[in-house]
């Protein structure tokens, strides 16, 4: 092995360390096996785009490093408990325009650095268990509308301390409990608020939100 000192002296030695070092260098930057039916890349995040590929559930080999994943305009209809547990570093997930009717409880448990949730035009999803947003302590971004809701399960938005944007526009809404947006107030812009607060005005005005533009 050449010490760091020793000279260079065969014309042909540079160019097998540069060799070398360009592929130390992919080996560094390679993400784990892509899933088949997904394009993956590395700039300008670890990203796994499987969008509009037909798919009926979500793969299962999605590698762990994965930063954004998009799984939308496919034909999704169960999110598991298990499907993102290895996917401790997403901070972006598209799921939207599936035909998602049920989440598991405990299906996003564990994202921590999850900061978007795209869940929208999922008609199917007709009701959400309250644990499901449990813990996503860095969520800023919430997209449920046109998925069809009929309810908001109490302490479905409990401990969204830095939500921002919560879009709930076109669902079938009927019920509005006094708490729903209780750890939301004065952070969040609600969507659609106004849509709400003709059906259950008395609560929409205790929360001081019978007046918010939707």
């Amino acid at each position: 092995m050449l010490s760091a000192l020793t000279p260079i002296s065969r014309p042909g030695l540079q160019g097998s360390k540069l060799l070398i070092l360009v592929l130390c260098l992919n080996i560094q930057s390679e993400v784990e096996s892509c899933p088949g039916a997904c394009v993956c890349y590395t700039e300008p995040k670890i990203t796994i785009s499987c969008q509009q590929q037909g798919l009926t559930a979500i793969p299962t080999e999605i590698p762990i490093q994965s930063q954004r994943i998009f799984l939308h305009n496919n034909k999704i209809t169960l999110v598991r408990s298990t499907s993102f547990t290895s996917c401790r570093n997403m901070t972006i997930l598209w799921i939207h325009s599936n035909n998602i009717s049920l989440i598991e409880p405990g299906a996003f448990y564990g994202l921590n650095k999850l900061e978007e949730l795209d869940l929208s035009d999922n008609t199917n999803l007709k009701f959400i268990n309250p644990i499901t947003f449990r813990g996503l302590i860095h969520l800023h971004t919430l997209h449920l509308d046109r998925c069809g809701l009929l309810e908001l399960s109490t302490g479905l938005f409990r401990g969204l301390f830095s939500l921002q944007y919560l879009y709930l526009q076109d669902n079938n809404l009927q019920n509005l409990l006094d708490d729903t947006f209780v750890d939301l107030l004065g952070s969040a812009d609600v969507t659609d608020r106004e849509g709400y607060c003709k059906h259950v005005a008395e609560t929409c005005e205790k929360l001081g939100l019978g007046n918010a533009s939707s």
